[in-house]
């Protein structure tokens, strides 16, 4: 009895362009380390799961709001973004990037560049920074990212540090005060013991004092200046899928070409491949034919021995 397959071809052909239509987006980090859109790269906005902003790319263009918040002096905002961006182009983007950062008045904190070794010289090239920009000019800095490359993935965020910030600020005017009270306690003290006292209580008081200023400039550093960790990455080159909106054939079109692409990759890396194993396999075929003529000379004397000839 013939076999019928049309169920299964069908259900493999429905599974096939399931797989086709689904799309990806970029995981959004952890607070103190998050990122933002430029200008010109189309953008979706969805929530992540800490409440965080997280921008997937799109075919559609939209405003990023800009909250009256951020521009507040008594405001203690600490803004954090997270860049991925591509380029074909490596050198470019690094020397756009460093006229990017001094134009906007920021500095690198951080700067990595990863090329490839001595047995992969021509590997893509990868770089990571972590660039320090004014609060004022955190827009116009996310906003130009267009002009290093292009904008793979984004993800910004805000935490709001006022409470703990105030906080801080009246404990250390409450140990001022504290201090300047040792102070003139200490000059009118006449007996060891009472200085040795008010010596000790002074000591904790000012370590007490060290600590929260520590503490207030280190927020004012991040609150002063936004925190761009960026992740350039080098690639062969960019492809413009096709959106949700566009038309069957435009998405048809755009398969048969990527289809094409691949299959011209393949077969340059297959050539590629016995190039670089030519002499190997030149060998191994030479072994073979040898090992084939030898063992048919073996059968031969197998199947006619020499005291068989006469017969």
């Amino acid at each position: 009895m013939k076999r019928n397959n049309l169920p299964l071809f069908a259900l493999t052909l429905t599974l096939l362009l399931t797989a086709c239509g689904a799309g990806s987006a970029s995981p959004a980090d952890n607070a103190t380390e998050a990122a933002a859109p430029s200008a010109g790269v189309s953008q979706d906005a969805a929530a992540g799961e800490d409440g965080s902003a997280l921008w997937m790319p799109s075919s559609t263009e939209i405003e990023m709001a800009q909250s009256d918040v951020y521009t507040d002096p008594d405001a203690k905002i600490i803004r954090t973004a997270e860049l991925i961006i591509q380029t074909t182009d490596f050198g470019q983007s690094v020397s756009a990037l460093a006229q990017l950062t001094e134009e906007q008045g920021g500095y690198y904190e951080t700067a990595q560049i990863q090329e490839g070794d001595y047995q992969q010289q021509n590997a893509a090239r990868t770089a990571y920074y972590v660039v320090r920009i004014p609060r004022e000019n955190f827009t116009a800095f996310r906003d130009s990212m267009g002009e290093v490359g292009h904008l793979y993935s984004i993800t910004e965020d805000s935490q709001d540090v006022g409470e703990t910030y105030y906080d801080t600020e009246a404990r250390l005017a409450t140990l001022t005060t504290k201090r300047e009270r040792l102070l003139s306690l200490l000059e009118q003290a006449e007996i060891m013991e009472d200085i040795i006292t008010l010596e000790n209580a002074l000591a904790d008081v000012q370590y007490e004092i060290d600590m929260h200023t520590a503490e207030l400039r280190k927020y004012d550093s991040l609150i002063n200046y936004a925190t761009f960790r960026i992740n350039l990455e080098e690639v062969v080159k960019i492809t413009q899928e096709p959106g949700p909106e566009d038309s069957f054939g435009v998405k048809l079109s755009a398969s048969l070409k990527e289809g094409a692409a691949g299959f011209g990759d393949g077969l340059q890396a297959l050539v590629l491949w016995i190039a670089r194993n030519l002499i190997a396999l030149v060998i191994v075929a030479a072994l073979a034919v040898l090992g084939v003529w030898i063992g048919r000379r073996q059968y031969r004397k197998f199947r006619n021995p020499p005291g068989d000839s006469g017969k």
